[in-house]
């Protein structure tokens, strides 16, 4: 449970400094890249970057997409 939250607290404040930052226009969705991954997270990575407000293809804006997820939000510049 911890984990989630803190990646979910994480994305969330590191896309509101994305959007103040002016600099930064896209984000990016990245996953552990091992056996562990859920579909749906490597579908979001595969995605590639996209607009600081659009959705994922889960219809998720940021990690994390289910309990234990490991992924983390990058930004694109």
């Amino acid at each position: 449970i911890a984990r989630t939250e803190v990646i979910g607290g994480y994305a969330e404040g590191s896309i509101e400094g994305y959007r103040q930052s002016g600099v930064v226009s896209m984000k990016r969705w990245i996953t552990a890249e091992d056996d562990k991954v859920d579909d749906s997270c490597s579908q979001n990575e595969a995605d590639g970057p996209i607009s600081l407000g659009a959705s994922f293809s889960s219809g998720d804006d940021a990690p994390p997409l289910h309990p234990n997820c490991r992924c983390v939000i990058a930004p694109e510049i």
